[in-house]
């Protein structure tokens, strides 16, 4: 995994059936994505949230958007909803 494991990222199975890992933390909380591809077996770095978070729950909406709701900054709790453009956050 690109940077070293990760624990409380917020995981979506996208429409092309690969794994999209926002956020979460290692000491540090990540604003960074991760595209996870089961048939290669393959990580690759991807686009990146507009806020770090750990511990938000993402999910993919019908219209190509991924929403991430609520989480933590790694010190503070986060409260608002954001929706990411999906083609920001994996190509």
């Amino acid at each position: 995994m690109p940077g070293g494991a990760r624990t409380a990222g917020g995981i979506a199975v996208l429409p092309n059936g690969k794994i999209l890992l926002a956020g979460g933390s290692n000491g540090t909380t990540y604003s960074s994505s991760l595209l996870y591809d089961p048939v290669a077996d393959t990580w690759t770095t991807t686009g990146n949230l507009n806020t770090p978070r750990e511990a938000g729950y993402l999910t993919v909406l019908s219209n190509g958007k991924a929403l991430i709701i609520g989480g933590s900054n790694g010190g503070t709790y986060l409260s608002e909803c954001i929706e990411e453009e999906l083609e920001k956050l994996y190509k």
